[in-house]
């Protein structure tokens, strides 16, 4: 159980670090535009 209670964390904190450099990435891409 504590196992995949840290595997759930670190997948949820990868995604919310994926969904911010997605972001970031259209936005530097929108100025640029």
């Amino acid at each position: 159980l504590i196992i995949g209670c840290l595997v759930g964390v670190v997948v949820f904190l990868d995604v919310r670090t994926y969904m911010d450099l997605q972001r970031r990435l259209r936005e530097e891409r929108g100025e640029e535009g």
